[in-house]
C-alpha cells in the first residue's frame, strides 16, 4: 500500500508574483514574515499548494498555517483543511 504522499502530484510551480512573495517571506526574519501572509493567502487554491510545498521543503510550518487559516477564511477552506491535515501528519 503506498501512503498518500506517494499518490500526490509535484505542486506546479508559482506564478512570478506568488514565487518573488514566498522568496521575500522566506528571506525574512522570522518576526516580520507575518508581514506576508495575506499578500500570500490572497493567491488562493495556488498559495495553498505552495504552502504544502514550503512545509516540505522545512519552511517554518507556522507561517504556512497561518497562510492557510486566512486563504480558508477567505477562499479555499476544503483545500486548505487537506494541507493542514497532511502537514499536521
Amino acid at each position: 500500500m503506498t501512503s498518500k504522499a506517494a499518490k500526490r502530484t509535484p505542486a506546479p510551480e508559482p506564478d512570478a508574483e506568488l514565487g518573488l512573495l514566498l522568496e521575500d517571506a522566506a528571506n525574512a526574519s522570522p518576526e516580520t514574515r507575518i508581514e506576508y501572509r495575506d499578500r500570500v493567502a490572497a493567491h488562493g487554491a495556488d498559495a495553498v499548494a505552495a504552502m504544502e510545498a514550503w512545509v516540505e521543503q522545512g519552511r517554518s510550518p507556522g507561517f504556512a498555517i497561518a497562510v492557510l487559516e486566512a486563504v480558508g477564511k477567505a477562499a479555499d477552506d476544503l483545500g486548505a483543511a487537506q494541507v493542514l491535515r497532511r502537514i499536521a501528519t
